[in-house]
């Protein structure tokens, strides 16, 4: 009798992906962008959303929608967020995966030279701390928009990786188009017919230089 293979859980399958406040403020649907997998917010990217919210530019908008939709997703779910939100729910099924939110404090002893009062570090002590809870058993991402900040993380020998979500939308809109762009299409040529108003002309015939053509008998002779 065939004896049938242990399923392997699900968290052990899915990633759980560490959000930096820049991939927040430079798209706020990055919240179900990651399909099956959980995603986890740290407590310093909250507040780096909240210090950034005021304002009327672009990212000030971005970090006020983020808030937004991180509060509605908590409220779905207001007695267990320990155990992660799903996102089934608000993501309209674009999203499967669950939203953890950093609940305690986090205690990861960081190299001397990445000071903890450093936003960008705290957030590097929080990927630390979850690579070690999940001792490899799970993979455990950040995703930050920050050079410097997934240099630093692979340095510690945390995987980092970049967010793409908006690389589709660059390659669409640079793809060039059989039409003439607008920039380039030649002006309309003016009509080279007289009008009917008579226009007053200078003759100056003394000082025009007379054109020489290969068809003409008489030439000027060569000057010496």
């Amino acid at each position: 009798m065939a004896t049938r293979r242990p399923a392997k859980s699900k968290i052990a399958s899915t990633k759980l992906f560490v959000l930096d406040t820049n991939v927040l403020m430079h798209d706020p649907t990055s919240l179900f962008r990651f399909e099956e997998h959980d995603i986890f917010v740290p407590m310093m990217t909250l507040e780096e959303l909240d210090s950034n919210k005021k304002g009327m530019s672009e990212v000030a908008r971005n970090a006020r929608q983020a808030s937004r939709s991180l509060d509605e997703i908590v409220g779905t779910c207001p007695e267990g967020i320990d155990d992660g939100i799903s996102l089934l729910g608000p993501s309209s099924e674009l999203a499967s995966g669950r939203l953890f939110l950093q609940t305690e404090a986090i205690n990861v002893q960081l190299p001397a030279a990445l000071p903890t009062a450093k936003g960008d570090n705290q957030i590097l002590a929080v990927v630390m701390h979850l690579f070690e809870k999940f001792d490899r058993k799970r993979s455990v991402i950040l995703v930050s928009k920050d050079i410097n900040m997934r240099i630093k993380a692979r340095a510690l020998g945390l995987a980092a990786q970049d967010y793409f979500n908006d690389k589709v939308l660059e390659d669409t809109s640079t793809t060039r188009s059989s039409k003439t762009p607008t920039c380039c299409t030649p002006a309309p040529r003016r009509s080279t017919r007289p009008s009917g108003k008579p226009t007053a002309r200078t003759s100056n015939r003394g000082s025009r230089t007379p054109t020489l053509t290969t068809n003409s008998r008489a030439r000027t002779p060569p000057i010496c």
